[in-house]
């Protein structure tokens, strides 16, 4: 009662009905459940913003954006061209990429190695396969350094550059293939280092 009188505390007493407290429990359950309600929905958008996320990244990490070597020396560009044996109008594929004997050479983005080979025309050559339908071929390697099947991430170095096949000297020959058909790959080859290729070197 001391505690009481120095809180300043007082007044009549009016007795709280059991149908007054059945209301008052009725809408704090209420109360309770929308809360409850509102906070599964959130937590579903939450769930649903951090799977939209990791697709992200995922379709980020698998999309070819480095440049597979760390030359940046492009001797021959996608399209039309003098044959550099033949001296005749042809059509290049892909970007040819000068460099030095041996110097690594990158998976341009994540994937699973599809093919790993060597002819006359290709020499030593890896395929990567990012997404369905989407393939970036790197030929005339002095070695492959990665088997078919092999899971690699962006930056993976996959082989090392040469001159073997139809090569005049030592270059990449890189290709990307979509949906079976070589598209420019300059779209896929920023015009600076990103940060993937700096935390690399």
């Amino acid at each position: 009662e001391a505690a009481s009188a120095a809180l300043g505390m007082g007044g009549p007493a009016v007795p709280v009905t059991h149908e007054e407290i059945r209301r008052l429990a009725m809408a704090t359950g209420a109360a309770y459940m929308a809360l409850q309600n509102e906070m599964n929905k959130l937590e579903t958008s939450l769930s649903d913003s951090r799977q939209q996320l990791q697709e992200k990244q995922e379709r980020l990490r698998r999309t070819p954006t480095l440049w597979p070597t760390d030359s940046r020396i492009v001797t021959s560009n996608y399209g039309y061209r003098q044959d550099p044996f033949t001296k005749k109008l042809s059509f290049h594929r892909g970007v040819d990429i000068a460099g030095k004997l041996d110097d690594p050479v990158y998976a341009a983005g994540g994937g699973v190695v599809h093919e790993v080979g060597y002819d006359k025309l290709h020499g030593h050559n890896v395929i990567v396969e990012h997404t369905s339908g989407l393939l970036t071929w790197y030929m005339h390697l002095n070695r492959a350094t990665v088997r078919k099947g092999d899971l690699v991430d962006k930056g993976d170095p996959i082989g090392k550059l040469g001159t073997t096949g139809r090569s005049t000297g030592p270059h990449l020959h890189y290709e990307v293939l979509l949906g079976g058909k070589s598209t420019d790959p300059s779209g896929y080859l920023p015009m600076e280092r990103t940060k993937e290729e700096k935390t690399k070197s």
